[in-house]
């Protein structure tokens, strides 16, 4: 599969071209500090933590403020996204240029024209690791019903268990967001991937549920809900990585192919019973004539 790798064969100003890799990075630690505040803080804003959290959030934000100013200036045409970014700025991961639209930086691999060949690449290369992140789910979440008591009583335990559902969390975010910045039809994109789409937004809902309630909640309903949906999302995610990762094709390439060769043996059968049948025919043919002829001379 073949991508223009120039950086002349796809259309991005100087800006574009120039904020990519500092803004990703900034984008990823946000990314990574919003994780810690949504599993470590329990919503607890007034924590030691969460006031920290929430200061380094409020200055990198600041970023995400003076780049929307500088494509502003500089006239850049694409400028909806912005809006996208300042209301969640872990869409920046994956930014589409201000020229046109149509390319995309892409972490490690640059900026590519969008496409269903690039889509269709990246849902292979996601496959592999979303496998392996998402089998994460099932000890986590199992973890936390089996030894909840003893998990609460541990701080070490418990930070542990937050962390790698946090980890669990920035890895299906990361792959939403780029996924979502190189299709073309969001909404369709949306509504077929609906479960990444409740996986990614439930832990928000329910810090804004904790937050507002405070200490004296520590697992509500939508904790809950949103660890039964990263559940669903494990199954639907193993799927999707088979698929894509041409499994399913293969094992119906084997089928198809294993019918073919039965088909060919019964071709093979039925070609040696009709020449079979033809050197019957023959030889009666051969007596007919013979009995014909021994009358006529007769």
């Amino acid at each position: 599969m073949r991508f223009k790798t120039e950086c002349h064969s796809v259309r991005c100003s100087k800006w574009d071209r120039l904020l990519a890799v500092p803004m990703f990075l900034i984008a990823l630690v946000f990314l990574l500090l919003t994780g810690a505040l949504l599993h470590l803080t329990q919503g607890d804003l007034s924590s030691a933590l969460g006031i920290k959290l929430l200061i380094v959030l409020g200055c990198l934000y600041l970023f995400f403020v003076a780049e929307t100013i500088v494509h502003w200036r500089s006239g850049g045409s694409n400028l909806r996204q912005h809006f996208r970014y300042l209301l969640m700025p872990m869409m920046r991961l994956c930014p589409r240029d201000h020229v046109d639209g149509k390319s995309a930086w892409i972490p490690l691999i640059g900026w590519r024209t969008t496409s269903n060949d690039l889509e269709k690449y990246l849902s292979k290369v996601f496959s592999g690791p979303m496998i392996v992140i998402a089998l994460l789910v099932l000890p986590v979440v199992g973890l936390e019903f089996m030894y909840a008591e003893k998990i609460a009583d541990s701080p070490i335990n418990k930070f542990a268990i937050d962390t790698c559902s946090g980890f669990i969390w920035m890895a299906f975010v990361f792959e939403f967001v780029v996924m979502f910045s190189i299709v073309e039809k969001r909404f369709r994109y949306c509504c077929k991937n609906w479960i990444d789409v409740a996986v990614v937004l439930l832990p928000l809902v329910s810090f804004m549920g904790a937050a507002r309630l405070g200490r004296l909640v520590k697992l509500n309903q939508l904790t809950r809900t949103a660890k039964i949906y990263r559940i669903r999302g494990l199954a639907i995610r193993t799927w999707r990585a088979i698929v894509a990762l041409d499994a399913i094709d293969m094992l119906m390439r084997r089928d198809a192919e294993q019918r073919m060769e039965k088909l060919q043996m019964r071709i093979d059968e039925k070609q040696q019973e009709i020449e079979h049948l033809q050197q019957q025919l023959a030889q009666l043919k051969s007596k007919t004539l013979e009995t014909a002829e021994s009358k006529m001379a007769g």
